[in-house]
């Protein structure tokens, strides 16, 4: 759908007109909304075949255009019908629509049942009645639904009168054009306080340059330190495009909730109690889960049984629960219990009135939560602002959401489960067969190309078999139905071919399908978007990053902030002492225990020690409660959501002498309570990914480059964005300053000093127990 709003106009495909709707749907279909399935492409040539045996002239797929005026609003439709059949003196349109259900049904059930289907084909009635190719027919129109189960074909004719329902639809969506046009008008007025009362030193010039870059319409790559204010900054240019109308909404999405929060925190201070804007933050599903006398959330099946009625019983107006601007999640869920509507999806009915949306990657880039965004009501990429914050880790989430597993175990359990349901003998055979694959897999490694094939066809079997025979969802656990919708994921894994993948094995009944990158998937989903920011602390090397979102540099604008403050923040030094690799480190367990000790003794603030895993904090930890038994010592929970993270740091920033994070945890990384509240750091080596199967096959992926440029790529560059990410956390502002002892000799490596920031890269080494005291004590 794209509005015209100064125009008065929108465009939209027949089948967008068809299933408009504002508030949940209660239908399931097993994976028919995520690719036209083979069944409906079969039944679809196979009804052209005979009905060009019956009459010659009968064409398909006729793309069909036209406007239908309402009030003071153009609706400009455009789609295909499937047949046009042609006799002498006739022409009928027909829509042939594949369904689960068994026919025959009455007429009027299979309205009730799929409303959309007949929505659509009036429309296309309407078109056809206006064009001039048909003029002189005798036009008529019908549906042909077909059960896939057993074949049956039940043919519906159009009723005139079924005209009512187009006046209704176009009522619907006049009713939500005026109110994004009411939209319109009130973000002209929008007002918002500068994001800082004084630009720092790097910011006037960062913000200047922001200006002139925003009218560009080419990818903008925008890096600045942590603590520069680069959220601020960017919020700033984004608020003025939306009331510049430049675009019709943004989107700012992040990697994690504690940047969300950021977001939102700083939105909501510049905004400054105003309501001219109303914007959303998205959190997910289990969080808006409640439990209440009229709803409790469970499976997922009981919130949307019966939704459709149940939402128009509730009464719930969206637009009107932006009445302050926003509406908080506290605030929907308080809602859900009232109305017994599930909290999940009175946010995704929000969505289509908020003109500023906080989300997580996956409601972008992620296969199985990417349609709660692209299908919103009057989204349009092509006028929405995209901001991507932390951006470096955005190709990993993606490579992540694209990765699926198989389990034996899993497998049997859910087969016995569609056992009891009575499921469909061929389903049932499917899983068999899957299940005895499964068992086969004994060898680690690689899966031949041979085992890959015949694992391709074990999935498409399955999926033939829950498409022609679903089975009854209402009797299976949540598990087992999202193992079901699994299998449709991990097909169009197996069938892209654009990705790059490894599928393997451990030997022990299970199977990893991992994907490795995924740079045209990014940015085929950038390319949609009218403008797009990536921005983070962290893209250098700039290449490497370009390479993992496939972006051309001439295509893009790259700003790097300034912050000269920085230089004069961190002492760092490099620990020449001890290697911390996996191979060495237990030999140097004590000195490494005897230097957080020795900056204990110096520092007024908790030291804080960045480790590669947790299982290496926790073998410092307790050797240091064994040979320094006085220092109290806070080892991060392996685990833990963002009140339980943002309660862990404020305590033991406080009450604790050491403070042991794991550098990429959501605990060094997003969580800002570290800025100005510690003066000595270690960090604990350099944290290289683990070599497994995965790691080795994206250097043998790399072969025909030099082996070292190859374990830079693999190895080195994503384990020293982490510790530039970590080490940025520490200072946010002017005059915080933080002693950083890089405890590995590695780091005196060109290679790895080389990927520090400029500002971390010091020449200063520590070689003794002597060089290191008179270091902490400068």
């Amino acid at each position: 759908m794209r509005i015209f709003l100064n125009e008065r106009k929108v465009q939209l495909s027949v089948t967008e007109f068809s299933e408009f709707k504002i508030g949940p749907s209660d239908r399931i279909t097993w994976g028919m909304g995520r690719r036209r399935s083979k069944i409906g492409q079969k039944w679809h040539r196979e009804l052209q075949k005979t009905a060009q045996e019956e009459f010659p002239e009968t064409s398909f797929e006729i793309p069909i255009k036209g406007d239908l005026r309402y009030r003071d609003w153009t609706v400009s439709l455009h789609g295909r019908i499937d047949q046009l059949v042609t006799g002498k003196r006739f022409s009928t349109l027909r829509e042939v629509k594949t369904i689960g259900s068994d026919l025959p049904q009455n007429d009027k059930i299979l309205l009730d049942s799929y409303p959309s289907y007949f929505l659509q084909l009036s429309v296309y009635f309407l078109l056809a009645q206006k064009d001039p190719r048909w003029e002189s027919r005798n036009l008529s129109a019908e549906l042909l639904f077909v059960d896939i189960s057993s074949g049956f074909i039940q043919r519906v004719a159009f009723n005139k009168k079924s005209h009512a329902i187009v006046n209704h639809q176009l009522e619907n969506i006049h009713w939500f054009l005026n109110q994004r046009w009411n939209s319109h008008q009130r973000l002209e007025k929008l007002n918002y306080r500068k994001p800082f009362p004084k630009l720092r030193q790097g910011q006037k010039e960062t913000c200047d340059r922001l200006a002139d870059l925003w009218e560009n319409p080419e990818l903008l790559i925008f890096e600045a330190p942590t603590g520069f204010g680069k959220t601020g900054l960017v919020l700033e240019r984004s608020l003025d495009s939306l009331r510049r109308r430049t675009h019709e909404r943004v989107v700012f999405v992040t990697g994690k909730s504690t940047g969300q929060l950021q977001i939102v925190r700083q939105l909501e201070e510049m905004l400054s109690g105003r309501k001219d804007l109303s914007y959303l933050q998205i959190r997910n599903r289990i969080e808006h889960r409640i439990s209440s006398p009229r709803h409790t959330c469970g499976d997922g099946l009981t919130c949307r049984e019966n939704i459709t009625d149940r939402w128009a019983a509730a009464n719930i107006c969206p637009i009107s629960l932006f009445q302050n601007g926003t509406i908080s999640l506290e605030q929907i869920k308080s809602l859900g219990r009232e109305t017994g509507i599930c909290p999940y999806e009175i946010t995704r009915s929000l969505l289509p009135f908020a003109d500023f949306i906080v989300a997580d990657y996956n409601y972008l880039f992620g296969p199985p939560n990417q349609s709660l965004l692209f299908h919103i009501p009057g989204f349009d990429p092509a006028s929405t602002l995209l901001v991507v914050d932390e951006a470096h880790n955005l190709p990993t989430r993606v490579t992540d959401s694209l990765s699926h597993s198989l389990s034996r175990q899993a497998v049997e359990r859910s087969e016995s489960e569609l056992k009891f349901s009575n499921a469909s003998s061929n389903l049932l055979r499917s899983y068999s067969e899957l299940i005895y694959f499964l068992n086969s897999i004994q060898e680690p490694g690689e899966l031949n190309t041979d085992l890959q094939y015949e694992l391709v066809v074990l999935i498409e079997n399955i999926i033939e078999s829950l498409q022609y025979s679903p089975p009854p969802v209402d009797l299976l656990s949540k598990n087992t139905r999202d193992e079901l919708w699994h299998y449709f994921e991990i097909l169009e894994f197996l069938n892209d071919d654009s990705l790059s993948r490894l599928i393997w094995s451990t030997g022990l009944d299970f199977i990893y399908l991992s994907c490795l990158g995924a740079p045209l998937q990014i940015a085929n989903t950038l390319e949609r978007f009218s403008k797009v920011v990536l921005m983070s602390a962290t893209l250098s090397p700039k290449n490497y990053f370009y390479g993992l979102c496939q972006i051309n540099p001439e295509d893009s604008t790259y700003l790097q902030a300034k912050a000269p403050w920085r230089k004069k923040s961190y002492d760092v030094a490099t620990d020449l002492r001890v290697n911390t690799s996996y191979q060495s480190r237990n030999l140097y367990y004590f000195t490494t225990a005897a230097t957080a000790s020795a900056m204990c003794g110096e520092s007024t603030t908790p030291v804080v020690l960045f480790f590669s895993s947790y299982q290496y904090a926790n073998s410092i930890s307790k050797l240091i409660n064994l040979k320094f038994p006085h220092l109290r010592i806070a080892l991060q929970p392996r685990k833990g959501e963002l009140l339980d993270r943002e309660h862990f740091l404020k305590k033991n920033l406080s009450h604790s002498d050491l403070l042991l994070l794991v550098i990429g945890s959501s605990y060094s990384e997003s969580i800002d309570l570290l800025g100005g509240r510690v003066s000595h750091a270690m960090i604990i080596g350099p944290a290289l990914p683990e070599v497994n199967i995965v790691q080795k096959f994206r250097m043998k992926a790399l072969s025909e480059i030099p082996r070292n440029e190859a374990f830079r790529q693999v190895y080195q560059i994503p384990a020293l964005i982490k510790i530039n990410q970590a080490l940025g956390r520490l200072v946010r502002a002017p005059g915080q300053k933080v002693k950083v002892l890089l405890h590995c000799q590695r780091f005196n490596q060109d290679s790895y000093r080389s990927l520090l920031d400029p500002v971390y890269q010091s020449q200063l080494t520590i070689s003794s127990d002597e060089s290191l005291n008179d270091w902490i004590q400068s």
